[in-house]
């Protein structure tokens, strides 16, 4: 089996921006994008930010592996 390299993106490439989840008045939702690729994701499940920026993380780098791996290309979840 051949071992690829996995991507973390770096937080300084990484646009945050927040908006409001299914909860009245919290600004819960987190919305990612990676600036050098623009590749997308966002959360809205969780009750917290926190959650929220992490599944969104999460979401962003298992995007950007299928990228770098060719099974997706970038444009598929670009602005």
């Amino acid at each position: 089996m051949i071992q690829r390299e996995r991507f973390s993106p770096d937080e300084s490439d990484i646009r945050i921006d927040t908006y409001c989840s299914r909860r009245p008045g919290q600004d819960s939702a987190v919305y990612l994008t990676h600036l050098p690729t623009g590749i997308a994701a966002w959360s809205g499940s969780d009750g917290t930010q926190a959650g929220n920026k992490l599944q969104a993380l999460r979401l962003l780098a298992a995007r950007m592996n299928a990228v770098a791996e060719g099974r997706f290309t970038a444009d598929l979840w670009t602005l």
